[in-house]
């Protein structure tokens, strides 16, 4: 792999896993219905 399909591998996961942390920061701040 070339150090440019590498660095769009590490920031896909970035987002990726910044959609879980953000949604479990939403679960725990914000009521469900503020949510949906």
């Amino acid at each position: 792999m070339t150090w440019m399909e590498w660095a769009l591998l590490g920031f896909l996961s970035v987002i990726w896993g910044g959609s879980f942390f953000f949604n479990g920061v939403a679960v725990r701040s914000l009521p469900p219905f503020t949510i949906v």
